[in-house]
């Protein structure tokens, strides 16, 4: 189908072709499909999405979740930073409670002891604000000096390093 709109010497057709031009190609005579809308959705549901395995869904579930600023839905990401099926999921519920400006040092000190290292080195980022002020955070987080992954022993020096106590 490509090629028969390529040869059509049509200008209209031919508008943009060495512009950089992106044709849809489609086969035969299906229907285009639209691009989803999901700005009517409840926060309910986008915190559910978070644990998409697709990752379209993943991150336009956090956009909008932190757009609209909604504070209600703390609760239901504070559970899935929890109990959360895949690493991703956790960890989008983790930085889309900090992008609401919910997070806190329990929150983080509760994905400090997630089991995928991922989740573990990004909870880590996250704890430097309050180790100078959450003396139970900094123990938490001093357990991770003898971490098997050896990233999560590299963010742990740089999260202490934030900190004023020698």
């Amino acid at each position: 189908m490509i090629s028969c709109l390529l040869r059509e010497k049509s200008p209209r057709r031919r508008n943009g072709f060495n512009k950089g031009r992106i044709w849809r190609i489609v086969y035969g005579n299906k229907p285009v499909r639209r691009t989803a809308d999901w700005t009517h959705l409840k926060s309910t549901h986008l915190v559910s999405e978070l644990d998409s395995p697709n990752v379209w869904r993943r991150l336009t579930a956090q956009r909008l979740l932190v757009e609209r600023g909604d504070k209600a839905a703390v609760p239901a990401l504070q559970e899935l930073v929890r109990k959360g099926q895949t690493p991703q999921g956790r960890l989008h519920a983790l930085y889309t409670i900090a992008g609401l400006k919910a997070l806190t040092p329990d929150i983080v000190g509760q994905a400090a002891d997630d089991a995928h290292p991922g989740v573990r080195r990004h909870a880590l980022k996250l704890a430097g604000p309050w180790l100078d002020q959450t003396p139970t955070l900094v123990r938490k987080v001093l357990k991770y000096v003898g971490d098997a992954d050896p990233k999560v022993r590299l963010q742990l020096a740089f999260t202490l390093g934030t900190s004023k106590d020698a």
